[in-house]
């Protein structure tokens, strides 16, 4: 029961504090051709992360984007160390007892600007969606959940088998 509050206490401080207002027309023509800069905030648990998101990383590197990637240390072995990227490695001390990011990490990411944010966590992650809306860009890809309409503008379906999602989000990236 506690927790359930605390999960909707942190929803509604995540809408006021970080989700932002999105246009009411959006072109996605060629958003992904343009964009110069791309995040892109990684599962928090290895055990979700899966080859098809190190396709995209390497999509998105191989057509010369400046890739930023948030991830916790966990991840390090698991990713590609022959490409070219900045990141920034997060623990459980950046998160709030509430499970948002603390004002430090908010502080740190409002310097940012991308024109491209991706969420990969497919499953509610408060904490990575709040993220996602703290940098300056026009362009939020996550997976559609709980709350997300709050938080990106371009949602992608979420499957049974996560490996297909994020297979659905390479081919998308690829359409634009």
């Amino acid at each position: 029961m506690i927790s359930n509050i605390k999960n909707r206490i942190a929803n509604y401080l995540a809408e006021k504090k970080f989700a932002k207002k999105q246009k009411s027309v959006v072109s996605f023509q060629n958003y992904f051709t343009k964009a110069n800069s791309v995040l892109i905030i990684l599962p928090h648990f290895e055990t979700k992360l899966s080859t098809e998101i190190i396709e995209i990383i390497r999509f998105i590197a191989i057509h010369k984007k400046k890739l930023f990637l948030i991830y916790k240390s966990d991840l390090l072995q698991y990713l590609p160390n022959d490409l070219e990227y900045a990141s920034l490695v997060i623990s459980d001390t950046d998160r709030t007892k509430l499970g948002l990011p603390t004002k430090d990490l908010a502080n740190r990411m409002q310097k940012y600007t991308f024109d491209l944010v991706i969420d990969l966590n497919v499953e509610v992650n408060i904490f990575s969606s709040a993220l996602a809306n703290i940098p300056k860009s026009n362009f939020r890809i996550g997976f559609i959940k709980n709350k997300s309409d709050s938080f990106y503008n371009y949602q992608i379906p979420c499957e049974i088998n996560h490996e297909k999602s994020h297979r659905n989000l390479l081919n998308s990236l690829r359409m634009f």
